[in-house]
């Protein structure tokens, strides 16, 4: 894997890393200071920002492949310059029209949609209004970080999203610890810094695409050119979108908020397994467009594989211990044991669904590298029709755990189906090659490790020897997955024999 590509992984992988850190310490400070209703009210809003921040219709990831695409000479700046000018207009005018839907839905979301017990109507209300501001500031986002890791100025894009969002978790807890335990200030603090992290993003992605004398204008001619990536991707996303939130979605109905609360915790701690493989994904999405657009074939071999494989070595020990030690986890991280007993059952299949789905993150971004979409947008169609009766059927009778299963049932098929089909028309012939390198040797170093540790693990200890014991278990396997590859192993190997001489 080559020079660049590595630090963007560095970056991305670095910038993810911390944002769970602060993800991991920030959701037990609130669930003190607001509790399970409150954290389910905000868990709410990350929803709607997710919800919104996916309907962009494909242009971010169509700016991020064209930026990828387009050479250093002038003519193709221009060009650069004139695409993100007309997608920006388009994202900017929807913005307005998602943060103003939002603010008028307050009223039939906070008394016809969720379940209150202790926050006010009136606090909730305005928690909802001030939703639409943070939408309104947070939905171009991913038009400007796709812009600049379409450039692979990642670490750029990182630093700016790392630092605003390290202010909105610590600002809102000191918010919520020195004004008032409110969910609406909490919201309120959100819209402030995101409107900082806008303009920056915005600033960067400008200068980035420099160009003296150059007087970009927004053309209609860009959208009708790029008009079938884009309605491609778009379908897939808003596909993916029931897919993803449809059992938050459906839970925020069919449970009580507090409920609600408590799955969105296992949610949002199985979630941060697939950081690592998307931080894989950004920053290898751009070099695979640029060698598919030069049709050098052995470069985009060698970088699917090797992507595939760093992306399987560093999520499957991290995700096998979640999967086994889950009651003991989440009592380390929550420190109540009824709610470490409420969401450990589901956080094992919620853990291994969202480790298949990181597993399939490259072969999805070998699919868009090559223009093809209509393989997602089927996947995700048949999918569907069989996610949405199953949830409709399970969720009434076993809540949270039987919209668990249907989680990992799902992303347990895209193993087989996606990767298979896509071997069919894509890099034909090693469909292979790629299971050995995802489910081969590192599943069953994970499994065999950690399977050990948790038949051996002794009762009798402490929680915090327990953890101990998980932790050395789960740093043992991340270890032998690393062996595994050639470059890790050959400068471990290179520095020992210096070491021994």
């Amino acid at each position: 894997m080559r020079t660049g590509i590595k630090v963007n992984i560095a970056a991305n992988l670095l910038a993810r890393g911390w944002n769970a850190l602060m993800s991991f310490i920030f959701v037990p400070v609130y669930l003190r200071f607001i509790g399970a209703e409150g954290y389910g009210f905000i868990s709410l809003y990350t929803t709607l920002v997710a919800l919104f921040a996916l309907l962009d219709f494909g242009l971010a990831l169509t700016a991020n492949r064209e930026i990828a695409r387009y050479g250093a000479r002038d003519d193709e700046r221009s060009q650069a310059r004139a695409m993100l000018r007309t997608f920006e207009a388009v994202y900017w005018m929807i913005a307005a029209v998602i943060g103003t839907a939002i603010a008028l839905m307050a009223d039939f979301v906070v008394h016809s949609w969720i379940t209150l017990q202790n926050i006010p109507p009136e606090q909730a209300i305005s928690g909802v209004q001030l939703m639409g501001l943070v939408a309104f500031v947070r939905w171009p986002v991913s038009l400007y970080v796709g812009v600049l890791q379409g450039m692979q100025r990642q670490v750029a894009a990182n630093l700016i999203t790392t630092i605003s969002s390290t202010a909105a978790g610590a600002g809102a807890i000191l918010i919520l610890w020195l004004v008032a335990p409110r969910v609406d200030l909490f919201v309120g603090w959100q819209v402030l810094v995101f409107a900082v992290q806008i303009v920056a993003l915005r600033i960067a992605a400008w200068r980035g695409l420099a160009l003296a004398g150059d007087k970009p204008r927004a053309r209609l001619s860009i959208l009708r050119q790029s008009a079938g990536f884009s309605m491609g991707i778009m379908g897939i996303t808003l596909l993916s979108l029931v897919l993803t939130q449809l059992d938050k979605l459906l839970l925020t109905r069919l449970l009580s908020l507090r409920e609600f609360g408590y799955y969105s915790i296992a949610s949002s701690i199985a979630g941060l397994i697939a950081m690592a493989g998307s931080a894989v994904q950004s920053a290898t999405f751009p070099a695979l467009t640029s060698a598919i657009e030069r049709g050098d074939r052995v470069l985009e071999s060698e970088l699917y594989h090797s992507a595939s494989r760093a992306v399987a070595v560093l999520i499957l020990p991290a995700a096998i211990t979640l999967a086994a030690f889950a009651p003991e986890i989440s009592l380390v991280y929550l420190q109540d044991p009824e709610a470490a007993d409420r969401i450990s059952g589901f956080l094992t299949l919620l853990a291994l669904g969202h480790t298949c789905l990181a597993l399939v993150l490259i072969p999805y971004a070998l699919q868009l590298a090559s223009g093809w979409t209509s393989l997602s947008l089927y996947k995700n169609i048949v999918a569907i029709a069989i996610y949405l009766p199953s949830l409709l059927l399970v969720v009434p009778k076993f809540g949270a755990y039987g919209a668990a299963a249907c989680w990992f049932g799902l992303t347990f098929s895209y193993l087989y189906f996606d990767v298979a089909i896509m071997h069919r028309r894509i890099l034909v012939g090693e469909q292979w090659r790629w299971y050995k390198n995802v489910l081969g040797l590192p599943l069953i170093f994970s499994i065999g490790i950690l399977g050990i540790a948790r038949m051996a693990i002794p009762d009798d200890l402490l929680l915090w020897q327990k953890f101990g014991f998980i932790l050395s278990a789960a740093l043992l396997a991340q270890i032998s997955c690393l062996m595994i590859i050639k470059e890790f192993r050959t400068g471990v190997l290179a520095k020992l024999r210096r070491i021994q001489g």
